[in-house]
C-alpha cells in the first residue's frame, strides 16, 4: 500500500464511486429528512429565520462530528499493530476501513461550508436580493433550497458518523478473530467492512 493509495479519490474509486453512495441508506435518509423539514420550512415561508437560528448551531455541530471521526481515527490507530495492518492490506480490507473516515470527514467539512455560506447568504444578501415575480416570492424558494443543502449535508454527515462508529465496532469485534485465522481461512471477510 503506498500514500496513493490511501487518497480520498483512489478509495472512492475502489468503494464504488458516488454510485454507491448515492445508494446508500445514509445518503437515501437524508435527502428524505432534509426535503420533508425544507418543504415545511419552504410552505411556512420561514426558511431564512430557521437557516439564521440554525446555521451557527449546525456549523458547531459540524465541527464536533470532524472531532469524533478523528477521536475514532485515533483509536482504530492506536489498537492495530503493524502485523495486524499488513493482514489487513493484504486481505484488501484496511481500505474499507479507511474510507469511511475520509467520506465522513469530507461530507462534515462540507456540511460547515454549506452552513456557513447560507449564514452569509441570508445576512449580507438579504438586502440586496428582493426578487418577485407575479406575487412569488423568490427569496423564500432560494432560502429554502439553502436551508435544503445546510439539512442534507447535516444529516448525512450524523448518519454516516453512525456508520462509522458501527465500523469501529466490527472492528473492535472482529480484531481477535481475525488475528487467529490463518491466511487461507480469510477469504470472504471483505465482506465485514464492506
Amino acid at each position: 500500500m503506498t500514500y496513493s493509495d490511501i487518497g480520498f479519490l483512489f478509495m472512492l474509486k475502489r468503494f464504488g464511486g458516488i454510485q454507491r453512495i448515492v445508494k446508500s441508506s445514509d445518503f437515501k435518509l437524508a435527502i428524505i429528512f432534509a426535503s420533508i423539514l425544507a418543504i415545511i420550512c419552504g410552505y411556512l415561508s420561514i426558511s431564512r429565520d430557521i437557516i439564521f437560528a440554525l446555521s451557527p448551531i449546525l456549523i458547531t455541530v459540524g465541527a464536533a462530528l470532524v472531532a469524533v471521526i478523528i477521536t475514532g481515527l485515533a483509536i482504530i490507530v492506536s489498537t492495530s499493530d503493524d502485523d495486524f495492518i499488513h493482514l489487513l492490506t493484504d486481505i484488501k480490507i484496511y481500505e474499507n476501513i479507511l474510507f469511511p473516515f475520509w467520506l465522513s470527514a469530507i461530507i462534515s467539512g462540507a456540511s460547515i461550508v454549506v452552513n456557513i455560506i447560507s449564514y452569509i447568504a441570508i445576512s449580507i444578501v438579504r438586502p440586496i436580493l428582493i426578487i418577485s415575480v407575479n406575487a412569488i416570492n423568490l427569496n423564500n424558494y432560494i432560502y429554502t433550497c439553502l436551508l435544503w443543502l445546510s439539512f442534507l449535508f447535516t444529516f448525512y454527515a450524523l448518519f454516516s458518523i453512525i456508520s462509522l462508529i458501527e465500523n469501529a465496532i466490527k472492528y473492535g469485534l472482529y480484531r481477535s478473530e481475525i488475528i487467529e485465522l490463518s491466511s487461507t481461512q480469510l477469504e470472504g471477510i471483505e465482506e465485514i467492512f464492506d
